[in-house]
């Protein structure tokens, strides 16, 4: 993982205001994508110099070029001159870079230790890996562990302070230890048994890997603990723990669960990103979900500009599929056309659009009436792309021709459909259903719902309710228990909306005691009367059409907060706290 430059690390100290910086801030993510990637370009920049060094004065040329480079390059790099000088037999050359090294900074690795063994330096090499171990820097591995073993048999003596015992007892008390913590996760079944296993982490001497940290933060994810995740990352750092690309984003995640991107989200990338971490196209793909899924998507855009514009990253198909989510949902038809724009701009960069971006631009454009529009896109979608379009996409278009009184155009692309072999589902007939009812053609619509049956599809409640309401309005009583009744043959149980919608039909038609019948059954069957049919049922008792003695099963089956309503009369309110 590539570390930042101090430059990098300030940038990203404001990462929580990130969204709110204008554009020509200097404090944008642009200053840490030039520096990550001159960075990665100027480490792979440096192999050729490597293949033309010859003699002791190229290597020592290569090394100055090194040492005045911003950021400095990696230790693998230092470790590859550092190994060309020893080929050359330029042993005490290799010791003063090595020295020139420590002074600069550049963290040095087992590799490093490695090679000064190799030049016969073993005191040096004890030492360095006396430090490595005693301040826990990171743990020895068997490579590290067999490199001062040979040379402390190289160096001799039964009363060197570093032992062939002690040294062998670190060992197996390092690699029990971390194998130890194996066990402990596996015996974690619920919140307090996690806290344990975190609380004897913290107490090792050295603290165990970031990777079994992270194997925590997973455990805790995964049982859905996500405020928990955050405040051991939050104890992880306070701890100094190195945190890595994949503790940023198991936390990020737990924030976006918890719905809480801006207040923790982007503190969590600070914070990873002020320890050398660098998110990359899977870590802003999921900020961007965590805004949209907050409802948030002015700001998701907002983010999604930033980080195409300066280029941190080049955006995938499913962020891109996020922001045009997020911009349909924010509905109007600036929004929507600007989805119809960064569809095309994926096109552009090379980012090849699927169904789900242009399923979710024809819905949009639809509820929008933008018809023609989305005709358009589909065609787009169907003709240039060569994308099948779905049932969802189907079903969007369907809908827009009902709700724009098009029949002969939705009848069409329902045929298409079948001809194209995507079948309609519960959606496409409940759509089909509910516009013709709403339009009164309630025969077709009674034709749709037997096309459906016979094609093995169930209807549901929504199905039902709309032909109840369509015959109650029409004041069609005998065909409206009729349906209720198909409705109980089906096994499809009657909602709290089926109740409403066939009770305000019987007042409606004055068949009061059908209503009174009803009400009795609703409130042997737990439903509740809505705020518009207490409305009816209250002027109709003040009017004189129904019993006052009804009044104590209204207020029985009216929830407090609807029988509080202004709309309710003042007398039935009266009569039925008394």
């Amino acid at each position: 993982m590539n570390h930042l430059t101090k430059s990098g690390v300030n940038v990203f100290s404001k990462i929580k205001s990130f969204l709110h910086l204008p554009k020509n801030n200097p404090l944008s993510l642009a200053s840490l994508h030039s520096t990550y990637y001159y960075s990665t370009s100027n480490n792979n920049s440096d192999d050729h110099l490597f293949n033309k060094v010859t003699n002791l004065n190229d290597a020592l040329n290569v090394f100055d070029k090194m040492t005045l480079k911003t950021p400095l390059p990696s230790v693998e790099k230092f470790n590859k001159l550092l190994s060309v000088v020893n080929n050359m037999k330029h042993f005490s050359t290799s010791v003063e870079i090595f020295k020139r090294m420590c002074s600069l900074g550049v963290p040095v690795d087992y590799d490093t230790m490695n090679i000064v063994v190799e030049e016969g330096k073993f005191v040096e090499a004890e030492r360095l890996f006396e430090k490595v171990t005693d301040k826990g820097v990171c743990e020895g591995n068997v490579t590290m562990y067999n490199t001062v073993i040979k040379g402390f048999c190289e160096l001799g003596g039964k009363n060197n302070p570093l032992s062939l015992a002690s040294l062998h007892s670190t060992y197996y008390y390092s690699t029990s230890n971390n194998n130890s913590d194996d066990h402990l996760f596996n015996k974690v079944t619920n919140l307090n048994d996690a806290l344990n296993v975190f609380d004897k982490m913290t107490l090792k001497t050295p603290l165990p890997s970031v990777e079994k940290f992270n194997k925590l933060l997973s455990v805790v994810n995964n049982m859905k603990h996500f405020s928990t995740s955050v405040e051991i990352f939050k104890r992880m750092c306070s701890l100094g723990v190195p945190v890595d690309y994949d503790t940023m984003n198991i936390v990020v995640k737990s924030c976006c669960e918890m719905c809480c991107m801006n207040e923790g989200g982007f503190v969590v990338l600070g914070c990873c990103i002020k320890r050398g971490v660098v998110p990359d196209v899977f870590t802003f793909g999921r900020m961007l979900n965590g805004l949209v899924r907050e409802g948030k998507f002015v700001e998701a855009e907002r983010l999604f500009e930033k980080v195409i514009d300066k280029g941190v990253c080049e955006a995938n198909v499913s962020m891109y599929n996020t922001v045009i989510k997020a911009l349909c949902k924010l509905g109007g038809k600036e929004n929507v056309t600007k989805a119809v724009g960064l569809i095309r701009l994926m096109d552009e960069r090379g980012c090849k659009p699927n169904h789900v971006g242009y399923s979710t631009i024809v819905d949009g454009l639809c509820k929008e009436e933008l018809i023609d529009e989305a005709l358009e896109i589909f065609m787009e979608m169907v003709n240039k792309q060569g994308i099948s379009p779905n049932v969802v996409t189907y079903n969007s278009l369907i809908d827009g021709f009902c709700k724009s009184g098009r029949w002969d155009e939705a009848s069409k692309m329902l045929k298409e459909m079948m001809n194209e072999g995507v079948s309609p589902d519960l959606q496409t007939f409940n759509i089909l259903v509910n516009e013709y009812c709403k339009k009164d053609k309630v025969e077709k619509a009674e034709e749709v719902l037997c096309i459906m049956q016979e094609r093995g599809i169930s209807p549901n409640t929504v199905t039902f309710n709309s032909l109840l309401d369509c015959y109650c309005k029409r004041g069609d009583l005998t065909n409206a228990k009729r349906i209720l009744d198909s409705m109980g043959k089906s096994g499809c149980q009657p909602s709290n909306a089926t109740c409403n919608v066939l009770l305000q039909g019987y007042l409606k038609n004055k068949q009061y005691d059908d209503a009174e019948m009803l009400l009795k059954e609703m409130d042997g069957s737990c439903y509740s009367i809505d705020v518009s049919t207490l409305t009816l049922l209250s002027d109709l008792v003040a009017a004189g059409c129904l019993d006052t003695t009804m009044l104590k099963l209204i207020g029985k089956l009216a929830p407090k907060e609807e029988m509080d309503s202004p709309c309710v009369s003042a007398q039935t309110v009266v009569c039925e706290r008394n």
